[in-house]
């Protein structure tokens, strides 16, 4: 293990994998609008 990596963006990493597992949808970006419908 390389002391000079970061343990928290391993961990943040980790943790953004962890809540992809949880919630599979994708997350809604600013620029595109999940509801087209809506203006």
């Amino acid at each position: 293990m390389d002391q000079t990596e970061n343990p928290n963006e391993k961990d943040r990493e980790e943790q953004e994998d962890f809540w992809l597992t949880l919630e599979p949808l994708p997350a809604p970006d600013p620029e595109k609008p999940s509801a087209p419908h809506e203006e």
